[in-house]
């Protein structure tokens, strides 16, 4: 299909500059008497309280070939207001008026034939009660005798006008052109409310979408009604005069432009959502947004993303502050996003994307062994558990606390003092008994353990009594005393040897044998627990003790012996 536009000899661009101004609109208000005239010819009879701004359509010709006498046309009264009666005037040297017929055709009976060459142009008239208005001409030049009109049969469709807004500039729109002759070609023609044209839109593509603009700055009114109709012409071949006709009128009114609602929200800037920072094992995001410059009567919703690509929309408490829980704990490196929109008074508004990523701190710990605590022994008895701890090297802000594992599991922690010395108060303990013990070391959110040490629970070593060997007869045998060998914990023994003088015929055992200046004096250790001194005067005492209970036996025995004698 050929889309040519530059043979539009059948006077649009003299349509628009023409100053002859056409009458072609009447507007019909709503309490307009329905009348009746002419019936037979074109009268219309609908109800007026439905009709509105009305134009009437432009009629289209039939092709007149030299030598005829009839000049016939009809145009499209579908839509004419109740009572419209309508004529068609025929201009030029065979001038003359008709009646259209109701079903909207015509005819002029010409005087002379047609002749070569000439041109014959056709209005259509339209008498109201209330006034009259004209269609725009029709314009049909004579053909060769046998001439064929190429659009015979062929009904131009209506244009369909996209919206149209008050103060709008331009129009678009679509014509269904499926089916058209070939060779054709179609405009898109606009007159405004006082029947003046006003614009066309030359451009109707190879899908029947076309736009224009109105001329001379002019703007569509809101309320006015605007009527398009679309052209469709023909060039035939060796003809130098193209065929055309026009499709029936499509009324548009603009629609008033609703002046916008104040939007409380225009010129506020929506908060982005401030995160807290995030740690592995986290199972809860909480964040901020500032509430400070927030148009009274404002509402806030926070749309949080999750890594997995779930949403969860929350909403902040009066200082701005939300949670969210979280459906699984934050794992290292982690994106969590979030979007604020404010709403108030019907109005939306969202902010700024805001972000947070799970990044772990560096661990000061990291590198830093712990030492375990070095513990001194337990004995029987014992209620205290004591030792000390080492912390050289520790980073910087390090605490320690020392955990003690009781025999029956329960645990208790004791923190050392400044010089790393520590001491659990516990039941006395028992022989066999054991404790663990270790170190925990904490800097910020980190902790570190050191090894676990344990101590068993031992038996109070107080040393070993001297052996003294008794020998003696009745017969005044040697007693002799020999003290036994006393150690102590580190180890060391001494050796005290009390050797008592020999006496006869019942000799008596001396108290002591050494001047008390020079009784030693040993002190016992243990594991650098102090016990309490042992002296010889004690060994003397039992010593003594033994001696006298010896003489006493042997004199009971002498006079026992006597008495058999006698």
């Amino acid at each position: 299909m050929t889309r040519s536009h530059h043979s539009n000899s059948f006077k649009f661009s003299t349509l628009l500059a023409s100053s002859v101004v056409l009458s072609g609109l009447l507007l019909v208000g709503p309490s307009l008497p329905v009348t009746t005239t002419h019936a037979a010819q074109s009268t219309v009879t609908r109800d007026a309280s439905t009709q509105a701004a009305y134009a009437i359509n432009p009629p289209n010709l039939e092709m007149i070939a030299e030598g005829d006498t009839v000049v016939a046309g009809s145009v499209d009264i579908s839509n004419a207001p109740a009572g419209t009666v309508f004529t068609a005037t025929l201009s030029g040297a065979d001038a003359q008026t008709v009646n259209v017929d109701a079903d909207g055709t015509f005819r002029f009976q010409l005087t002379n034939p047609a002749g070569a060459n000439a041109e014959y142009s056709a209005t259509i008239t339209a008498t109201t009660p209330t006034g009259t208005l004209t269609s725009l001409p029709a314009t049909a030049a004579v053909r060769a005798a046998g001439a064929v009109d190429p659009l015979l049969g062929y009904t131009v469709p209506a244009p369909t006008i996209s919206s149209l807004q008050d103060g709008d500039t331009s129009f678009s729109g679509n014509v269904n052109i499926a089916g058209e002759p070939a060779g054709t070609s179609f405009i898109v023609f606009v007159v405004d409310s006082s029947g003046t044209p006003i614009a066309q839109a030359n451009n109707v593509d190879g899908s029947g979408n076309f736009s224009g603009t109105l001329t001379n700055g002019a703007s569509f009114k809101a309320g006015e009604t605007y009527h398009f109709t679309a052209v469709v012409q023909r060039q035939a071949d060796g003809d130098p005069n193209p065929f055309y006709k026009y499709s029936s009128y499509t009324s548009v009114v603009p629609q008033s432009v609703t002046p916008p609602e104040e939007n409380p929200l225009a010129d506020y800037t929506v908060p982005t959502p401030v995160f807290s920072p995030l740690k592995v094992g986290d199972t809860t995001l909480n964040g901020t947004i500032d509430l400070s410059q927030a148009p009274a009567n404002t509402t806030f919703t926070v749309t949080v993303t999750l890594p997995d690509g779930t949403t969860t929309t929350v909403t902040p408490d009066a200082t701005g502050h939300f949670t969210v829980a979280l459906n699984q704990p934050v794992q290292a490196g982690q994106t969590f996003t979030g979007i604020t929109t404010a709403t108030n008074d019907g109005f939306t508004k969202t902010g700024q994307q805001g972000s947070i990523t799970e990044t772990e701190a560096e661990n000061p710990l990291a590198n830093y062994t712990v030492a375990p605590p070095t513990v001194n022994d337990v004995f029987v008895s014992d209620t205290t558990v004591t030792g000390r701890i080492d912390t050289t090297g520790a980073p910087a802000n390090t605490t320690f606390v020392v955990t003690l594992t009781l025999p029956d599991g329960t645990k208790k922690t004791v923190v050392p003092d400044a010089n790393g010395n520590f001491s659990f108060p516990i039941d006395a303990a028992q022989l066999g008994q054991n404790y663990q013990l270790m170190v925990t070391a904490t800097n910020g959110a980190f902790t570190k353990d050191s090894s676990s040490v344990s101590v068993t629970v031992k038996a109070r070593d107080n040393g070993n009594g001297g052996n003294t060997g008794n020998n003696g007869n009745n017969n005044g045998g040697n007693t002799g005393n020999n003290g036994g060998n006393t150690g102590n914990n580190n180890g060391n023994s001494g050796n005290i040897n009390h050797n008592g003088n020999n006496t006869t015929g019942g000799g008596r055992v001396p108290t002591t044998n050494q001047p008390s200046a020079q009784k030693p004096h040993i002190t016992l250790t243990h594991e650098n627990q102090t016990v309490f001194p042992a002296t010889s005067d004690q060994q003397q005492s039992w010593l003594t003790a033994l001696g006298i209970a010896l003489m006493s036996l042997a004199g009971l025995l002498g006079i026992h012996r006597r008495k058999q004698s006698n």
